[in-house]
């Protein structure tokens, strides 16, 4: 399966298509929505940037980047959707990576990545399932809170993209594993980074990469 590596702290660009199988192309890979809203945005419908699905023994494609900026972001989806694609329904391919989304505001914002209607996991895969996507979610002059949550086990990671990102917490669950690669940094500011996680994520710093918790100790993730 593909891994989900965008940069969830900016978010610029599209979901990349999957692999070409023996003689099905690739699925394509979803796009970019940019939403820069001065006052108030309410959002009661769809925002969907969801990777292809595969044909044959072709890879499904990634999902894409959401940016959302206002001072207020109001309203309940109906659905917020940045999933990988499946694959076809031939031998030895998979899912596509997660997207990613970045939520920021100034006063206030009603859109939860934990609610029922968000989804950012990765897709199935004959081979494996894609890596989960990355969601930050931003008040103005705070550090922010990072999701990454799948939709079942699978073995893909989901990279941070960016090269250094202050956050709160991050919280992992249906078995998303976080990545930190070598050269970038993650910055964990609360007592208990991981407290809202299910138990089933893991947190994977890489040879040269850096995690630095507020506090030291064992963590449950």
């Amino acid at each position: 399966g593909g891994a989900g590596y965008c940069d969830a702290t900016n978010p610029g660009t599209i979901g990349s298509g999957g692999g070409s199988g023996t003689s099905d192309s690739g699925a394509a890979g979803a796009g970019l929505i940019i939403l820069n809203v001065t006052g108030t945005l309410t959002v009661n419908g769809t925002i969907s940037a969801v990777g292809s699905t595969g044909t044959g023994r072709s890879a499904g494609g990634a999902g894409g980047g959401v940016k959302i900026t206002a001072d207020t972001i109001a309203g309940t989806p109906t659905s917020f959707t940045v999933a990988g694609g499946n694959s076809g329904d031939g031998s030895g391919n998979g899912g596509g990576g997660g997207g990613c989304v970045l939520l920021s505001y100034t006063t206030s914002n009603s859109i939860s990545p934990t609610a029922a209607y968000f989804a950012m996991g990765g897709g199935t895969g004959n081979a494996n399932r894609g890596g989960a996507g990355v969601v930050y979610v931003k008040k103005t002059n705070t550090n922010g809170d990072l999701y990454s949550i799948n939709s079942g086990v699978g073995t893909t990671l989901s990279q941070q993209g960016a090269t250094s990102i202050v956050a709160d917490s991050l919280t992992l669950t249906a078995s998303s594993t976080y990545a930190v690669p070598s050269g970038k940094t993650l910055d964990l500011r609360n007592g208990s980074p991981f407290s809202a996680g299910d138990a089933t994520g893991i947190l994977r710093i890489n040879s040269s990469g850096t995690f630095t918790p507020t506090t030291t100790g064992n963590f449950t993730v």
